[in-house]
């Protein structure tokens, strides 16, 4: 079946002359980068389009059959060197000056009229000629004549670049590659695409790069889509590359070569951003034309065989597939039941062609899981867009099964929240009811070690440090040194697989962080609330500690100032009693009168009462002392009772159930 078959339904004669007539062939370019200078913008690409009716884009690939058959190459040709040449000066004028590089077909220079034709057009434009690279289109199988060959001579001593496009893995006769007046060679989509999967591309392309090097022509590799592909051409040596990693093909008002291409991050992003299309078909060119319809929309691959279909399968996980069913070598309902059997079929749409109509493959293709059925031969404009259709599907269906597996996921996430709420509810509980240094580490070890994580921790008691490893030993002393360097570098300070969590008196260790950055969020979560919960209850615990202190030195304080006063009130007692006795002893001696020796027993008695005041005035700063003992006795039996409060008389309070 020939390509001009194929098309037919699609447009005819009458057709593709008012696209001629009509100027509706427009270029856009993409960017050409060195895979050795940091991904450097070098050139650029002119691929032709077909802009339809309704405003988008069709690739010149789908018509070429048509104008080939019309004898329009030659024109078709003139028109693109014009609009590269005339689109120069827009280029030169916002200083995007490099090589520019076209398609034209190898039969074009053969025909000596339209060769000086396009040697006349370039030279009459402001482009120079070592600005122009030839990129020569051979179709599988097909020789080069001497003819053209001395068509290319020519147009390599006006000063232009020629390099040559192989398209698929199929050997070119390396003898042919070295008689050619070129400059590169380029690798396209359709051999680039299964690099990663085909032993034979990986082959060819080493084998072609040997020829390259030894014949002095650099290579480039066409359609690179993802990181995975880059790596293993620059791997081998490959000098220059484009494709939609580095960005799809513009129109040349929008072209800017600011937009860094080297950003390893913005690669990564661009890597398989676009839907996966593979298309297993035997017949090459057939393969080549949805190539060339389809790269624009799609991750491209293409095989044209079912073990290696099923290999780049295994690998890239294409989600839009389209078999052919009879192959020379396997069969698309087998491709397609291997996969069911591995896969889940809301992975992959499939769909099958066949130049076989029969009501058998229609329902086979149902039975295999396919989406749709397209008989061959099909117009290229409703092959387009049943593909798209069923892509659109591909893509509604996958975004419904994130939206499932997004609500499912945050429905766990939102248990496993509230169950880790259970449990540091659970270890505040615990916390509240800890006395002492071990029994707080206690606590943290279990709620840590239940999580899987090995844990120290260290106290902080004025110049008092407390430290316990998992194991309940002493740290050792380079893990306090750690300590002590890190207790300044805040709330949370991560190093390595480690993670430091520091408060004013506490500070504790994880010696093993998780991988994951979402696992690495949830552990310093949950560990900002542990930090919390033992800083406050350690705070507490020395609070205690001092109030026990004071009110133990209040006490000692009153004993010694009850037996002072004692022992004060006894002495002087003692001396009243002499000093009264002894006065009374003098009166005879004295010789005093009645009336003086009852003034001298008055004044007397009123020192005695005077001293009696004195001893209850005492008495009350003693009681004073008492009662604030008292009072700050009955305020820590308090405080040491306050943690205690939350837990339920009963045992069953230990745990806490949340459904």
């Amino acid at each position: 079946m020939s390509l001009p078959e194929l098309v037919r339904e699609s447009f005819d004669e009458t057709i593709v002359k008012n696209f001629f007539e009509e100027n509706q062939f427009f270029l856009v370019y993409q960017k050409k980068v060195s895979l050795n200078a940091n991904n450097e913008v070098v050139g650029l690409e002119a691929f032709l389009r077909l802009r339809q009716e309704n405003g988008e884009s069709l690739s010149a690939g789908a018509v070429l059959p048509i104008v080939e058959r019309m004898g329009l190459l030659p024109e078709l040709s003139l028109l693109v060197i014009t609009q590269v040449t005339e689109q120069w000066n827009y280029l030169l004028e916002n200083n995007l000056e490099c090589t520019v590089a076209v398609n034209i077909d190898v039969c074009v220079f053969e025909n000596s009229k339209t060769l000086s034709a396009m040697i006349a057009i370039l030279k009459e434009s402001n482009m120079p000629p070592d600005r122009l690279a030839i990129d020569i289109v051979l179709k599988t199988g097909e020789a080069i004549s001497d003819k053209a060959v001395r068509g290319l001579n020519k147009f390599r001593m006006v000063g232009a670049n020629l390099s040559l496009d192989i398209l698929s893995d199929q050997q070119v006769d390396f003898d042919l590659i070295e008689s050619l007046p070129i400059d590169e060679i380029k690798f396209g989509r359709a051999l680039i695409c299964n690099i990663l999967d085909s032993d034979a591309c990986r082959n060819s392309i080493k084998n072609y790069l040997s020829t390259a090097r030894k014949v002095g022509l650099s290579v480039t590799a066409v359609g690179i889509e993802n990181v995975e592909e880059l790596r293993w051409l620059e791997k081998f040596g490959v000098d220059y590359g484009q494709g939609f990693l580095y960005g799809g093909p513009e129109e040349v008002e929008m072209i800017s070569f600011y937009t860094n291409v080297s950003d390893e991050s913005l690669l990564e992003e661009r890597s398989h951003t676009r839907l996966k299309l593979l298309v297993v078909e035997d017949d090459a060119d057939y393969g080549r034309l949805m190539m060339d319809i389809l790269s624009d929309h799609y991750e491209f691959y293409l095989t044209d065989n079912e073990t290696e279909a099923l290999e780049i399968i295994d690998k890239e996980m294409p989600e839009i597939l389209i078999l052919d069913i009879h192959l020379r070598s396997g069969n698309g309902f087998n491709i397609a039941n291997s996969i069911r059997q591995k896969y889940d079929d809301a992975q992959f749409s499939i769909i099958f062609v066949s130049g076989e109509d029969s009501q058998e493959n229609r329902i086979s293709s149902y039975e295999s899981g396919g989406v749709a059925f397209i008989a061959k031969p099909v117009p290229v404009v409703d092959l387009i867009t049943k593909i798209n259709r069923y892509a659109a599907l591909h893509r509604k269906r996958r975004e419904q099964v994130k939206k499932i597996s997004d609500s499912e996921s945050m429905a766990f996430q939102s248990m496993r929240e509230a169950s880790h709420y259970g449990e540091i509810i659970q270890f505040m509980k615990e916390i509240s009811q800890r006395r002492e240094e071990p029994g707080i580490a206690k606590s943290l070890f279990n709620y840590m070690g239940n999580r899987g994580h090995n844990c120290a921790i260290v106290f902080r008691d004025g110049d008092d440090i407390h430290s316990f490893d998992q194991s309940g030993l002493v740290c050792n002393p380079i893990e306090l040194n750690v300590f002590e360097l890190l207790a300044s570098k805040g709330r949370l300070y991560e190093f390595g697989q480690r993670l430091m969590v520091s408060d004013k008196h506490i500070s504790f260790l994880v010696k093993n962080m998780p991988d994951s950055d979402v696992e690495k969020g949830q552990v310093r979560d949950y560990v900002a609330v542990l930090i919390e919960c033992m800083e406050s209850r350690y705070v507490t615990l020395l609070q205690n500690r001092v109030l026990e202190a004071v009110v133990g030195d209040l006490g000692s304080l009153a004993r010694e100032a009850a037996s002072s006063i004692e022992n004060s009130e006894q002495s002087n007692q003692a001396m009243v009693d002499k000093f009264s006795m002894e006065i009374g002893l003098s009166f005879h001696v004295l010789d005093l009168s009645d009336e003086q020796e009852e003034y001298l027993k008055g004044i007397v008695s009123d020192a005695i009462n005077a001293k009696d005041d004195d001893n209850i005035s005492t008495d009350d700063i003693v009681d004073r002392i008492q009662n604030s003992v008292n009072r700050l006795s009955s305020t820590l039996e308090e405080i040491s009772e306050l943690g205690a409060e939350v837990i339920d008389d009963d045992d069953a309070g230990d745990s806490v159930e949340l459904f």
